[in-house]
């Protein structure tokens, strides 16, 4: 893009934000060793980009640069010093330097940088290549607005940012797109079982309460009040009770992810360090509307079934008792099997059906609820670990232009809370494939490791046999596509090419190994790989430093010493233009989002759970004192004390494996359905909770218990004739 074309895209009221760039790599004449790219900038650079001013200022005179933090540790340079690079016909010119710039570690490798301004890089009068970085204003489509730029400004390229472009909701390509779809359906699944829950949850609980009442409903007609003031009364209860909760509900949700927020930032490796809880406007609007509809709609269903009874009616209603239609003989059956508490318990759940219905369902919504976040939270928890279990070692430090030194070595062995090292030396060597009858050459890694090392191929070995002390053997490694043209086993030659040295080199396998021992999995192999010892490596090679190292810190480093080990490794690796890569920051950040992700889903789960089992207790604990007059009745005809309290518990535990039943079913097979949403995002193996439904159903017997328990103990001490005489 030529700087006419910069200047149009900053005018564009659709994009708001830019930044132009123009670069050239030369040769540093002050190491002959390092490649120093040298970059001109203009506009919101340091905003859209890797790198951040991390000291002083960004130069605006033609003799002023600012350097990567690098080039300070490998030259011993700061702010106010001055440095020569070349800049016309290889001529020096000595720079101030005025900044100090971070670059934020992508996992790649890359030359050191230099800043100069945008006219500083004009007068250097050679051939550079020029790249600009925009962003499109809010409420415009990304790729709308792109592909007019690039058609108005005449571009060859133009690229799109699709990670961030996906967290944003405008996916561009396929697989993106599939992914995403694949996301939104999880949140819609779960906010709809969430919202379903929710309503059933009030509903019941109004529904109970207002049945309840039918007796008060038929009291209030017979003295002259109209149907419909009777609605007017109990919608305006609705009401206030709606304007009571939801001002202390929004308040109380607010101030509860104010607390999980700060108390999940406070982890060494949390993700949510600098999250801040952002208020929707449209999250409480459609909250507020969803409880409003769900407590008007609870109030008007059950005041249509009183509304057509006749107040007489309605004073002696009993709705929920139904006289039970028994076989002949079928109680006689029962009595033989079970006891007679088990089958009074099971009579009397027959002659109550609506309430039984209505709180068994109450108890297979939170079930429900249980089971489908459970198998959200194992899926995602299983993608996390999947992950994790990818690194096996917790530095990864490389060099690709000078190799490290025995120094580096022992700078490393020096360091506090450094276990153990895993020095690699590697080239790269072309295998004859002669054996194999093609005539071709396979490109491949020659590695050398020590002792060590060659101790950890162990736990990779599939065919063959290692010796420690013996040095003169190779172990092959098939990765790749082309591997299955490797028809080698243990005991052949390998015949193998160094390219640098042109030189041929024959060796034994004695192993053959499924993965290489040192190199992360994650990144994937794409050559094979021949493994010999350091000593035979040095020998053949000539070579005697090394490519990189792997690093294990002690176990249970704390966090203040893992970010200092880092760091020093890290200079290490800068002072040698290599790649660093923190994978135990990795492991431990993993870590951290599944405590999050814990807290999140399983908090949130708790939190509808309380709900719905204190509605369940309320549920149960209603049915039960409701009925103490038929209580009563029964210890006037001669059922003791004990087998009356047997017979409530049983009761409650009936109502508590009926409800689990049905909520396990549905929820299984919801859960299903979600990791069959969910696969698409990311494939993991699907695994029955166990778990997870052997907790609920222990879970539903104590809730189910507790709610009989103030019955019980009422039972135990009522008094017979007090409460046959008491009228309702």
């Amino acid at each position: 893009m030529t700087g006419e074309q910069f200047k149009q895209l900053e005018d564009n009221v659709k994009v708001e934000q830019a930044a132009y760039e123009i670069y050239l790599p030369i040769s540093d004449d002050l190491t002959k060793q390092h490649a120093i790219e040298i970059i001109g900038y203009c506009g919101d650079y340091f905003d859209l980009t890797n790198y951040k001013l991390n000291e002083g200022r960004e130069p605006n005179q033609n003799n002023e640069i600012a350097i990567e933090k690098s080039m300070t540790l490998r030259h011993g340079l700061s702010v106010g010093d001055t440095f020569q690079l070349p800049v016309k016909n290889d001529e020096l010119k000595e720079f101030e330097i005025v900044g100090i710039v971070d670059v934020v570690n992508d996992g790649y490798y890359h030359n050191q940088k230099v800043f100069f301004t945008k006219q500083a890089i004009y007068n250097m009068e050679n051939d550079f290549i020029s790249r600009t970085f925009f962003t499109v204003t809010d409420g415009f489509s990304v790729k709308e607005v792109g592909g007019n730029i690039k058609t108005d400004l005449n571009l060859e390229n133009l690229s799109y940012n699709h990670n961030l472009l996906f967290y944003l909701g405008q996916p561009l390509d396929e697989m993106d797109i599939a992914a995403y779809v694949s996301l939104a359906t999880v949140v819609l699944f779960l906010s709809i079982i969430v919202c379903l829950a929710t309503i059933a949850v009030i509903y019941n609980s109004f529904n109970i309460s207002f049945l309840e009442r039918v007796k008060q409903i038929g009291i209030i007609r017979s003295i002259g009040c109209t149907p419909k003031q009777t609605s007017q009364i109990f919608f305006i209860e609705a009401a206030i009770q709606c304007f009571i909760a939801i001002p202390f509900g929004t308040f109380a949700g607010i101030g509860a992810m104010h607390v999980v927020f700060y108390i999940l930032s406070q982890g060494s490796y949390s993700s949510f360090a600098n999250f801040t809880v952002t208020i929707s406007p449209l999250v409480i609007t459609i909250s507020s509307i969803m409880v409003i509809l769900s407590v008007l709609i609870s109030a008007f269903i059950p005041l249509i079934k009183t509304r057509k009874k006749q107040p007489i009616e309605a004073i002696f209603y009993q709705s929920s008792l139904k006289r039970p239609r028994y076989k002949k003989g079928k109680g006689s059956i029962l009595s033989k099997i079970f006891a007679w508490e088990i089958i009074l318990a099971f009579k009397n759940l027959q002659r109550n059906k609506r309430r039984f219905i209505t709180t068994a369902f109450s108890l297979g919504i939170s079930v429900i609820l249980f089971i489908v976040f459970s198998i959200f939270a194992q899926y995602t928890f299983s993608t996390a670990s999947e992950r994790a279990s990818y690194e096996n070692n917790d530095f990864e430090l490389l060099c690709f232009e000078q190799l490290y030194s025995l120094e580096d070595y022992q700078k490393i062995q020096d360091l506090s809370n450094v276990k153990s090292i895993y020095p690699l030396m590697e080239t790269d060597v072309s295998i004859n494939m002669e054996k194999s009858n093609t005539g071709e050459f396979l490109e491949a890694s020659f590695r050398g490791y020590n002792k060590k090392a060659i101790k950890k191929s162990q736990d990779y070995l599939v065919q063959g046999k290692i010796d420690v002390d013996k040095n003169d053997g190779a172990m092959l490694v098939k990765t790749g596509r082309e591997t299955e043209k490797l028809d080698y086993s243990v005991g052949d030659k390998i015949s193998f090419c160094i390219k640098e040295e042109d030189k041929d080199v024959e060796l034994e396998i004695v192993g053959i190994l499924e993965f290489p021992p040192l190199s992360q999995n994650y990144r994937g192999e794409t050559r094979p790989i021949i493994i010999t010892a350091k000593e035979t490596y040095t020998q053949i090679t000539g070579i005697d430093e090394y490519n990189g190292f792997y690093v294990n810190a002690v176990e249970d480093i704390d966090f203040e010493s893992h970010i200092n080990l880092s760091e020093n490794l890290s200079e290490i690796v800068q002072k040698n233009s290599g790649e660093f890569r923190d994978a135990l920051a990795d492991i431990r950040r993993g870590q951290q989002t599944k405590i999050e992700t814990f807290v999140f889903i399983y908090g949130f789960v708790a939190l509808i759970s309380v709900i719905a089992v204190l509605n369940i207790i309320t549920t149960i604990s209603t049915n039960l004192l409701t009925r103490t007059k038929e209580f009563a009745m029964l210890r006037a005809v001669g059922l003791s004390p004990q087998t009356l309290c047997n017979m409530v518990r049983f009761e409650a535990i009936f109502t508590g494996l009926i409800g689990v039943t049905y909520g396990l079913i549905i929820g299984n097979i919801l859960g299903y359905w979600l990791y069959n949403i969910m696969i698409d995002i990311h494939q993991a193996p699907w695994n029955f909770p166990w778990r997870a439904n052997m907790i609920v159903i222990i879970a539903v017997i104590l809730v189910s218990l507790m709610a009989s328990y103030t019955t019980i103990s009422k039972v135990k001490k009522m008094n017979i004739i007090d409460e046959i005489r008491m009228e309702d």
